[in-house]
């Protein structure tokens, strides 16, 4: 067969056969031992994202009302917009920081660190609402439609959505990913998920 595939070469010529031999042996050892890293990479990436995407997806089903509550106070006239719409409001608010602060202590470690920055940024601007709930009787007592706290209500909402926009595309991107790792074959030459960690 040696012949007929490689014609120039002299089958007594026994140091090139070896050497192609080995080189051969190399290139099967040195796939065989990167199939698994890269397989046990690719498993470690699928149950990182997974795991992120479950939680972005549990807590969501909490934190997703923030969207369409700030569309509707946004949508109310300054006349109808009383003391109890005005403590509904803060205490959307509250309840949005809570969420996201639970949700946020739970995927810290799976994180990347450009996104733990965004989160961390966005959510720290939020954790300002708890001075002014902490006081939201005075505020309520004193409340005005064109008052600075009235303001302020409608400024942390808006924050509160541009967030849960945030972690929403963020679990939109993840999921592109995870079915990327996913399709991705362990037998390459190449780093398959280099781009992904």
């Amino acid at each position: 067969m040696i012949p007929v595939i490689f014609p120039k070469i002299s089958v007594t010529d026994w140091d090139l056969l070896a050497f192609i031999g080995s080189m051969i042996a190399a290139v099967i050892s040195y796939m065989g031992i990167r199939a698994p890293i890269l397989s046990q990479r690719k498993d470690q990436l699928m149950t990182r994202y997974s795991s992120i995407i479950k939680e972005l997806t549990l807590y969501s089903k909490r934190t997703r009302k923030v969207i369409f509550m700030t569309e509707f106070y946004n949508s109310l006239k300054e006349n109808e917009v009383t003391k109890e719409r005005l403590q509904e409001q803060a205490g959307l608010i509250k309840e949005y920081i809570e969420n996201v602060s639970d949700l946020f202590a739970k995927i810290v470690n799976d994180v990347d660190l450009l996104t733990f920055e965004d989160i961390e940024l966005r959510l720290r601007a939020l954790y300002g609402f708890n001075n002014h709930y902490e006081a939201i009787d005075t505020y309520i007592q004193n409340y005005a439609p064109d008052s600075v706290f009235a303001l302020d209500i409608k400024d942390y909402l808006k924050q509160a959505k541009k967030l849960e926009l945030y972690l929403d595309d963020y679990r939109q991107r993840l999921l592109i990913k995870y079915n990327e790792v996913k399709n991705k074959s362990v037998f390459r030459l190449t780093d398959p998920f280099k781009n992904n960690i």
